[in-house]
């Protein structure tokens, strides 16, 4: 009798645990998603084309696998998807047959060539991150692309579309992947430059650089962006269409370029050396073979903050700098100073001086 009433004891509490166990699944179920029950492939569900999950029923909600069905046209091929996470998750593209055939944290692009049934899976720790999801397809890029044979980093020239749309060019940009261009300043002055787009159709961030160094960008989460610099007269500037690291993907939405000369004054900054006590330049007449190690202070004496910015050094044969004069080079990228306030710099030279001594001079002037 005592094992009897034993056995039963222990398997009243087996049904119990399996009871709450099961109980405490549909708990999770229900507190999930509204895209629930889309844990397969099986059951992935149908997400529309250029539709947010936030546009449908919020946002969803990774507390394990999610699957989405996505229907691409064959006169549109080219599938492109995007997500928004609020702690990461990883996305995985399968084609028709359950073939994983691409892998993405923020999004991604695959060419089908011919379209068909797509699956979107969503994966991550299982903890309940939210995240946000939309694809789109397109028939192709635009006319801005490097030509054939060209290398990928070709940027397109605009320099003689001064106040020109691109869309009055060769058709509007399609924000397929990061987008290159380039201009040469044809004066000194002051140049803004504007990028259209609506944000709901895919997040468009614009940097711009002149040579290599980035000097100001627009990174907002609305629509459109625009910046707005000074320029100086045969330097050349870059631009990049991109998703600066915020999300990362694109979705072949259309956007509009254009650059211009404005009247607009920026100069409410005003750099100037701190002075001796802030300063040592080692050493200070550089001789041949020598290498060079500078600090020294920069101050904003301005109303505004400077956007990022750079020092140019020289080695001069008197106290003037002139084009005849030896270029060291430059900082590199300095961060903005704001008005009132001063920053510490420190910058070398790698390699050894190669000229006749001279004295070593800075142009403390802003330098896009």
């Amino acid at each position: 009798m005592k094992a009897v009433k034993s056995y039963r004891f222990i398997f009243r509490i087996m049904l119990t645990a399996i009871f709450l166990s099961t109980w405490a699944n549909c708990l999770c179920l229900a507190a999930d998603d509204p895209y629930e029950n889309n844990d397969s492939m099986i059951s992935a569900y149908s997400l529309p084309q250029m539709t947010w999950l936030s546009e449908i029923n919020g946002w969803a909600v990774q507390s394990d696998d999610d699957w989405y069905k996505i229907q691409v046209s064959s006169q549109k091929p080219i599938l492109l998807f995007e997500v928004h996470w609020t702690d990461t998750i990883s996305l995985r593209l399968y084609d028709s047959t359950g073939t994983s055939i691409l892998y993405a944290s923020r999004g991604g692009r695959y060419d089908t060539v011919t379209g068909g049934t797509f699956y979107l899976r969503v994966t991550g720790y299982d903890e309940g991150a939210s995240y946000d999801l939309a694809w789109n397809s397109i028939s192709g890029d635009d006319s801005y692309e490097p030509a054939s044979g060209q290398p990928s980093s070709t940027r397109y020239d605009l320099t003689g579309y001064e106040n020109q749309w691109l869309s009055t060019i060769n058709g509007p940009g399609i924000f397929a992947d990061w987008d290159q261009y380039s201009y040469t300043a044809p004066r000194t002055g002051t140049i803004e430059i504007e990028c259209l787009f609506t944000h709901r159709e895919g997040n468009i961030d614009m940097l711009v650089g002149r040579y290599e160094p980035q000097i100001t960008s627009s990174t907002t989460l609305t629509d459109n962006e625009r910046v707005i610099f000074n320029v100086e007269e045969g330097a050349s500037y870059w631009i990049l269409i991109c998703d600066d690291f915020e999300y990362g993907g694109v979705l072949g939405n259309q956007y509009d370029l254009c650059w211009r000369y404005v009247e607009e004054d920026i100069k409410d900054y005003d750099l100037y050396d701190v002075g001796e006590s802030y300063r040592s330049f080692a050493p200070q007449t550089l001789r041949a073979g020598q290498t060079l190690d500078m600090y020294f202070s920069l101050g904003n004496n301005g109303t505004e903050s400077t956007s990022p910015c750079s020092i140019e050094f020289y080695a001069s044969v008197d106290t003037s700098i002139s084009s005849s004069d030896y270029k060291l080079g430059h900082t590199g990228t300095l961060p903005s100073i704001a008005g009132g306030d001063s920053l510490a710099c420190h910058a070398a030279e790698g390699s050894s001086f190669r000229y006749s001594p001279r004295k070593l001079l800075c142009r403390l002037d802003y330098r896009y």
